[in-house]
């Protein structure tokens, strides 16, 4: 009985758990794929800056 009034409420606020959590998830997945593309925009810059001062040494 727990089951169908907890879908009840959910359906009658037009609820969806289940898309809420996909939505979390894409979010979180969004977050970390940006995460990483950031750094590793900022270890290529960092990689050329290196490879330039070292040129400048030699």
């Amino acid at each position: 009985m727990e089951g169908s009034e907890s879908e009840a409420i959910f359906d009658s606020y037009n609820l969806n758990p289940q898309l809420f959590i996909n939505a979390a998830l894409n979010i979180v997945d969004e977050l970390i794929d940006s995460a990483f593309g950031y750094l590793h925009q900022v270890w290529i810059i960092s990689e050329i800056c290196f490879d330039q001062l070292a040129n400048r040494l030699i």
